[in-house]
């Protein structure tokens, strides 16, 4: 058993829990800054003027629109509204080809062996309009894929973005 001498003092006791205390605080007031993300795009209020950008996909390829204007927009979020008017928009493109099935232990349950994903990003300036629907299209050509900017879900490139 240690010797009365030998035991820390009151007063060093609460300094290492102060010390500890401080250290704790600290940390959390890093992880807050952290978890904020400044580079988060925010869209126009809600009762304002909007043009619409949607993400879409499909079994074998995906589109959407991550970032506007250098500010990332929600994750999985299907439709992005965005203020009209001239602005830069990311597209990311996605490509998945199944290249071999074998059957698994159910008859109706297969068992991917093999598959392809490719990934595409183009980014185009360009002019919206208000209360206007802008599609992110994905189109795979010779296994690349490749995207753009249609006005309807199956339709073609749309003019006026560069």
């Amino acid at each position: 058993m240690p010797h009365r001498d030998e035991l820390p003092s009151v007063d060093s006791v609460g300094f290492a829990n102060e010390f500890c205390t401080s250290i704790l605080l600290c940390l959390a007031a890093v992880m807050a800054a952290c978890a904020t993300a400044p580079n988060r795009y925010e869209p126009p209020p809600s009762k304002s003027a909007a043009a619409y950008l949607v993400n879409q996909g499909g079994l074998s390829a995906f589109a959407r629109f991550p970032m506007v204007d250098g500010k990332e927009t929600p994750s999985f979020g299907a439709l992005v509204r965005v203020a009209p008017g001239i602005h830069r928009l990311h597209v990311q493109c996605y490509h998945f080809e199944i290249t071999n099935v074998t059957p698994g232990i159910l008859p109706f349950v297969p068992i991917i062996v093999d598959s392809n994903t490719e990934q595409g990003w183009f980014s185009v300036i360009g002019s919206l309009r208000e209360n206007q629907r802008y599609f992110a299209r994905c189109v795979t050509i010779y296994g690349k894929p490749f995207g753009y900017i249609a006005a309807s879900p199956d339709g073609p490139p749309l003019a006026g973005f560069e």
